[in-house]
């Protein structure tokens, strides 16, 4: 009678050092094919198919998660933009403020000190243009340069109608310089 191994047997072991058994290849693997940490008895390949892989897949067939996730990995390249190594949001905290501010994917979450870690002490909402100009401000200029761009910035977590008002103050600015405003 053939028995299959149940998630409970212990996975055969020939001796050979260096060496551990896959369950999915249904052999022996060098342990560099394996992730570090734990034992596991999946190699790299079968445990990204069977456990990473369908995480994924659920991730982007839910909306608001995958916006979620969109926003954290923004937020962590960012971070290493900025010359930090982590940021302290984690997914949860960053779906209390999109619900708090009700932003979607045009806007981005940054620090409001480019030399502190993004945290939930310290971040700012801005559009992705914005993002984008903050960031070439930090490249170009350190510290002092991102947080004069950011303070010149206009709010967007700011009532609406103050935000009402900046938009309106920024296209009379803007029709200033157009021969309509002129011959007006």
């Amino acid at each position: 009678m053939l028995r299959t191994l149940t998630r409970r047997d212990k996975p055969p072991d020939d001796g050979r050092q260096g060496f551990r058994y896959c369950r999915e290849c249904r052999g022996m693997q060098p342990l560099s094919e394996f992730p570090a940490g734990p034992r596991r008895f999946f190699c790299r390949k079968h445990l990204y198919r069977r456990c990473t892989l369908p995480a994924k897949k659920r991730i982007q067939a839910d909306d608001k998660r995958r916006l979620f996730n969109q926003l954290w990995a923004r937020c962590s390249r960012d971070s290493k933009a900025l010359g930090q190594t982590r940021i302290q949001l984690d997914q949860r905290e960053i779906a209390e403020i999109v619900e708090d501010r009700g932003i979607d994917n045009t806007f981005a979450i940054v620090p409001a000190n480019a030399s502190q870690i993004l945290s939930r002490e310290n971040f700012a909402v801005v559009f992705n243009a914005a993002r984008r100009d903050l960031l070439c401000a930090h490249r170009l200029g350190g510290e002092s340069l991102y947080l004069s761009t950011l303070a010149a910035m206009p709010r967007v977590d700011a009532p609406e109608q103050q935000f009402s008002t900046d938009t309106e103050r920024l296209d009379t600015e803007e029709q200033k310089g157009t021969l309509e405003h002129i011959l007006n």
